[in-house]
């Protein structure tokens, strides 16, 4: 899974974690796994169809100057590696024939700047031949769609010759297929390319791109490896190194060092290719490594690049006035600890969104979905969430954009299908029609002119908002006045759900509201439609009060029966037999973190009914929805995806429903876990780990973030203080 993101303009970059075999954990923050190294980069656009490159790694490599007999020829410094380059691959970087170690890697800190999109992370390498264990700083941040690296070592002995190694496999548009890769020499870049899409890796010293001293470019369908070639390449070097013996000449012995290898002509390799390039540095001067994207080849191979210092000073200054125009917007009262982490979160939420305006619901994306579930798209739900929480912190600029985009992606007759990419078409589904995706797109577009004071995007977007608002208004459930069948807000059980009734009427008040305030004379059927379906909720919504609960039917009418849960009950006891659900209502009380739907954040109740519910249903939360050991809010009771694991947004929708309703301590005591499973960089996951604690699935998810902004605007301070002194020890070890 990734551990920590870098964003600016067209490129996205995701730092994997290393895998526990590789580095040691850090003591103060054992659920967050350090060494993270970039895995995964995205460009133009954020989702699936932008992934650029994910088979890839950066090493340093040592080689004896002089050879000696029993001590290593060269040692290899590996950096850690993401999860899809294979064991087999790092070990063939190395000549059986020649005595070539390892050093290992300990990592040993990685954090996000609190305010700015710069990460900086501690590497030591340790072996039996180094006097002292070499230290490796580096500092990465995005500039000019190019992922900018300093490494800066230290305590390194002169009796070595050290090189950067970079191998990468691209997988342009999801695909190995119809690659192409390119070695330019005089450039010292090694480019890969399709459809116009480029991605390079270059490396340079004292802001003068390097020259390789190897290179190599293969086609894997014609039996290849450029890290076999390599391998055999070094053992060459190094039996040429152990010819030279001690006495020859300095220039000599550092011409062969400079260059390993006279290629006629520049390397390249098409099909399904892959290339490694190698550059001799002076290790006691800052490296910097370059990874990026461009429209063309002339870009991806252009020596001139702005010194790293200066490229620095322009991130940082871009962060820090970005936060302070949002900040003189709207201002939050929070403890100083958590202000670091709420900030975090409005630049993961603006890492997040395509320059499309299209807002990806995570970064991760793999296509075997083994590691997370392909979150690589827009959805309208997240989205809703996403903008309101945008609209909340002041980042009216960004939920505009976003609005705008969702223009793109409106269905004919009206509906917001199941997920989309950043162009706006309709992406991969599993469960395509989703209607409180409809709903949370035209409250949260409400929600966005009312707390922006702005009303242009609405008006341009009337068309729209009609559109969406007639296809809420006139979908019904065969014969009865329910709105139509879809997939519930997990996307698992299809039929008439509590939470889609509650976006509905929300949606419908919505643009009801949108139409009065701009004279659309359009809205008085939509207001009288949404009271409709709040009169029945309130007449349907309460089946039973058992122990002081609130009982609740999440699924009013279940498509295919088969798919009923085991902790499904009958209704007949407990509804009038003339209603109805008596009648037809197939009820599902588990108990589920999204009947708070219904209060938080959609108000489709009426105040003084919601009032009456609202503190035993949090209570009912977090007596059957707490999870054993670790602690945390899952989903609903008998989740099966994922085994149940905590989450994070759940969490956190829990706490602002506690709020809401004065139980203070339950509030407290949500928002004290999410403190205590934020990882050290600030960025948070989808879920957490059952058993060990650590973030499980995708990171960052951004709706996690969308949620725990809206906790830090809705929540007082006075329960934020408390939660503070509950977590003081790790707040004070927490460098965000």
């Amino acid at each position: 899974m990734l551990q920590y993101t870098l964003a600016r303009d067209s490129l996205l970059v995701g730092f994997g974690s290393a895998r526990a075999t590789d580095v040691s954990p850090l003591a103060t923050h054992p659920q967050s796994k350090p060494g993270a190294r970039p895995s995964l980069f995205f460009a133009p656009t954020r989702d699936a169809n932008g992934l650029l490159v994910r088979k890839s790694f950066t090493h340093l490599l040592l080689v004896r100057r002089v050879q000696v007999d029993g001590l290593s020829r060269a040692i290899l410094l590996p950096l850690p590696a993401n999860e899809w380059v294979a064991d087999t691959q790092l070990e063939s970087l190395l000549p059986a024939d020649h005595p070539v170690t390892v050093a290992t890697c300990v990592a040993r800190s990685s954090q996000l700047h609190p305010q700015s999109d710069i990460a900086s992370a501690e590497f030591s390498f340790e072996h039996p031949e180094f006097k002292a264990p070499i230290s490796l700083q580096i500092e990465s941040f995005v500039h000019e769609n190019s992922l900018r690296e300093q490494f800066v070592l230290d305590k390194f002995s002169g009796e070595f010759a050290c090189f950067v190694v970079h191998w990468h496999q691209p997988e342009m548009g999801g695909s190995e297929l119809f690659q192409t890769t390119y070695a330019c020499l005089n450039a010292g870049a090694l480019v890969s390319y399709r459809a116009g899409q480029f991605f390079s890796a270059r490396v340079s010293q004292n802001n003068a791109n390097l020259i390789p001293a190897y290179a190599n470019c293969v086609q894997i369908q014609a039996g290849h490896c450029a890290i076999r070639d390599f391998s055999c390449q070094l053992s060459k070097l190094l039996t040429t190194i152990k010819q030279l013996g001690s006495g020859a000449p300095l220039a000599v012995r550092a011409q062969v060092l400079k260059r390993w290898q006279t290629v006629q002509s520049e390397p390249i390799a098409t099909g399904t290719s892959q290339g490694i390039m190698v550059w001799p540095v002076d290790a006691h001067q800052p490296i910097e490594l370059s990874q990026g994207w461009s429209k063309s080849l002339e870009a991806a191979v252009a020596r001139s690049a702005s010194p790293h210092s200066s490229a620095r000073a322009v991130v940082m200054s871009a962060d820090e006035a970005w936060l302070l125009k949002v900040g003189e917007r709207k201002s939050v009262d929070l403890p100083e600890p958590v202000r670091g982490l709420y900030e975090r979160s409005l630049l993961t939420l603006k890492q997040m969104q395509d320059p499309s305006g299209g807002i990806i619901a995570a970064p991760e994306f793999q296509f075997e979905f083994t590691a997370c579930g392909g979150y690589g798209y827009c959805w309208g739900r997240d989205a809703g969430f996403i903008s309101l929480a945008m609209d909340t912190a002041g980042m009216f600029d960004e939920s505009e954009h976003f609005y705008r985009y969702m223009a793109q992606c409106q269905a004919e007759n009206g509906s917001f299908l199941h997920r989309h990419d950043m162009h706006g078409n309709l992406g991969p589904s599993w469960g395509l029609l989703q209607p409180d995706e409809t709903g949370s797109v035209l409250f949260g577009l409400w929600q966005h002119v009312k707390l922006s004071g702005r009303s242009k995007v609405a008006s341009e977007l009337r068309g729209m908002v009609e559109r969406a608002a007639h296809w809420l208004s006139s979908c019904r459930f065969e014969d009865t006045d329910w709105i139509a069948e879809g997939f519930d807000l997990w996307e698992e059980r299809e039929g008439v759900h509590l939470y889609s009734v509650a976006a509905a009427i929300a949606g419908l008040r919505a643009a009801s509201d949108l139409a009065e305030k701009l004279n659309w004379k359009t809205g008085e059927q939509w207001r009288e439609r949404a009271a409709v379906l709040a009169k029945m909720l309130e007449e349907n919504l309460v089946a039973s009060q058992t122990a002081g609960e609130s009982s609740f039917a999440r699924t009013l009418f279940l498509k295919n029966t088969s798919e009923q849960s085991a902790l499904q009950h009958s209704s007949a006891s407990s509804l009038e037999d003339s209603s109805i659900a008596a009648k037809r209502w197939l009820s599902d009380y588990v108990v589920d973190i999204s009947l708070l739907g219904v209060v938080e954040p959609f108000e489709a109740l009426a105040p003084a009914f919601a009032n009456k519910i609202l503190p035993s249903l949090c209570h009912a939360m977090r007596k059957h929805l707490w999870r054993k050991g670790v602690g945390g809010i899952g989903r609903y009771e008998g989740d099966h995806y994922r085994d149940g694991q905590p989450w994070i947004l759940t969490t956190l929708w829990l706490a602002l429903a506690a709020a809401r309703c004065n139980e203070n301590d339950l509030a407290v005591e949500c928002l004290s876990w999410v403190l205590k499973h934020t990882p050290r960089e600030g960025q948070l996951p989808e879920q957490v780990d059952p058993v060990t604690g650590e973030p499980a699935w995708v990171m960052p998810l951004t709706w996690s973030h969308a949620m725990f902004v809206l906790a830090c605007w809705q929540i007082p301070k006075n329960i934020w203080q408390q939660v503070v002194s509950s977590q003081s020890s790790f707040l004070k070890n927490n460098p965000i």
